[in-house]
């Protein structure tokens, strides 16, 4: 579990680490959003993985729950199982 201060704990943080997973996992955005190959599925999911860890770690709960459950159905749909604050 990583320390309250090395977590997304604002916007800025959560673009940077978008932007650095998107060089990681590098793909057309017309492909990441269609979901077209593996690393479209990675990058789609990574962002989203982000995304709630924001939304978790900055009390906002309503946003928190309905991004949990979109990354719940692609994390069940593909067998990617990484646990938030990773």
């Amino acid at each position: 579990m990583l320390k309250p201060e090395d977590r997304i704990n604002n916007k800025k943080e959560l673009k940077e680490w978008i932007k650095y997973e998107r060089t990681k996992y590098p793909c057309g955005t017309l492909k990441r959003l269609a979901g077209i190959g593996e690393l479209a599925i990675l990058s789609r999911h990574q962002e989203l993985l982000r995304k709630t860890e924001y939304y978790s770690n900055t009390k906002k709960k309503v946003r928190f729950v309905l991004s949990k459950l979109r990354l719940s159905k692609i994390q069940n749909k593909y067998s990617l199982h990484i646990p938030l604050n990773c």
